[in-house]
């Protein structure tokens, strides 16, 4: 099934409201053709819309444009991940477009530039469509392991265990 046929709606307010933050933690996971993962930080990683990521990468040389070519190309996924003090967020995206010019490419190079100083430059700006989005937050991976598996990780001794067991 292509994006185009999906959840449009797929990134909640609150993370987009988060990748706007200065101090989120945003990283970037892609596959070279070879196999071998590649995971680096995106600073300039923002939600332009409810199912639009965005963010610069400064030189086409990088090995992470490298494999964003290759997944645009085969319809290749890619990973985010986004931390913000206690909560995590674990997006699975398509690269859908590389922009080398226009309102949101120019959007970006100001941005670095404010950033980096006035010679600032970026290569392009990719578009990611999130397929789906998950809360990676060690409270909701618990809420999701015990709602799975209610004893994981429970000793037979401890308090739950025994009066549930009773």
């Amino acid at each position: 099934m292509s994006f185009l046929e999906g959840n449009m709606d797929v990134l909640p307010k609150k993370l987009r409201e988060v990748l706007h933050k200065p101090h989120a933690i945003r990283i970037l996971a892609t596959v070279g053709r070879d196999g071998v993962p590649d995971v680096v930080l995106r600073d300039s990683l923002v939600a332009l819309d409810d199912h639009t990521l965005a963010f610069a990468e400064t030189s086409d040389a990088d090995q992470s444009s490298q494999n964003l070519t290759q997944a645009i190309w085969y319809d290749g996924a890619v990973a985010v991940s986004v931390v913000h003090g206690a909560r995590a967020w674990r997006i699975r995206a398509r690269p859908w477009r590389c922009l080398i010019a226009g309102p949101v490419f120019k959007r970006f190079l100001l941005a670095a530039r404010v950033a980096r100083g006035p010679d600032a430059d970026i290569a392009a700006v990719w578009l990611l469509h999130a397929d789906t989005v998950s809360d990676e937050s060690l409270a909701a991976q618990l809420e999701r392991d015990v709602a799975q598996r209610p004893f994981a990780g429970a000793h037979l001794d401890c308090a739950r265990f025994v009066a549930e067991n009773a």
